[in-house]
């Protein structure tokens, strides 16, 4: 029997790692994009950013493949792009999977523990477009995109350490988790998550392409990025903008890029695939 070709996929976290921490731009990584460009490597946003926003990126850099939104909250896939993954919403050119409870829901159960417990921290849902453009550092513009939200809420935690570990407890209980990301605490469901996406979507396409070995690359600054770094065969991490890695598990076998996101980002495109033949 004839060995399998081998096949990678990318996913890839946005903001600090593909994206730069402060200026939200990518064009450090253009070598390392390039690469990818010319071997037709699957290129999969796996991000805490909205599908409003990842859309508008995926234009600017001509990209069209799944994307996994909102920390694993759903995934989307471009119409017609794989057969056989049950979808559930179509938005714009896109069908949609959600792996947790719907933005309201969770806003709703948000507000009611906010209400019940005196809990301070305050929500996209509770700011203007103004305010998270603050908050971020976004344009006004690309901040309304990020209010667009199907399945997770950001949260700034203005309350103490020991309240929000009973906060914790409390959305475990409502079948919610708190996720750590580079600016904001995250809230979206039990079984939602970056990891489960990407399995669900390598599973695609070696359902899609069966000739092929599909191996998988994920690449990331954040601890909301160890959920996706634990299920990939290559586990990379970049430097955030202090210069310092996230700590991991002893188990977890990461490799640290050298560099300060897109110029780690890139560093790792061009060491792991720069010398690999055409896919």
């Amino acid at each position: 029997m004839q060995p399998l070709d081998v096949a990678y996929i990318v996913f890839t976290d946005l903001d600090g790692t593909l994206l730069d921490h402060h200026t939200y731009s990518w064009q450090a990584a253009r070598p390392g994009l390039q690469i990818v460009r010319k071997k037709r490597i699957p290129l999969i946003f796996s991000t805490s950013k909205t599908l409003a926003e990842v859309r508008e990126l995926q234009r600017e850099m001509e990209i069209r493949h799944p994307v996994i939104f909102e920390n694993g909250s759903g995934i989307a896939v471009p119409e017609g792009y794989f057969r056989g993954l049950p979808l559930d919403h179509q938005w714009d050119a896109f069908r949609v999977r959600l792996l947790g409870p719907d933005y309201e829901t969770i806003v709703n159960t948000l507000n009611v523990l906010r209400r019940e417990n005196g809990y301070r921290f305050r929500g996209f849902s509770d700011c203007s477009d103004e305010e998270v453009a603050r908050l971020t550092g976004l344009p006004v513009e690309k901040a309304r995109l990020a209010r667009q939200r199907w399945s997770s809420e950001p949260i700034l935690w203005e309350d103490d350490a020991r309240k929000r570990l009973q906060f914790e407890k409390q959305l475990a209980g409502q079948g919610l988790r708190l996720v750590r990301g580079g600016r904001f605490w995250h809230v979206l469901g039990e079984m939602a998550g970056k990891g489960k996406a990407a399995l669900l979507l390598k599973s695609a396409y070696q359902r899609e392409w069966p000739h092929r070995n599909w191996r998988t690359m994920g690449i990331g600054d954040s601890p909301n990025d160890l959920d996706l770094l634990q299920v990939v065969d290559v586990p990379i991490l970049v430097q955030r903008p202090d210069g310092q890695y996230i700590p991991v598990p002893d188990s977890l076998a990461v490799v640290r890029a050298p560099g300060i996101g897109p110029e780690g980002w890139s560093w790792a495109m061009v060491h792991f695939l720069g010398s690999e033949e055409s896919h």
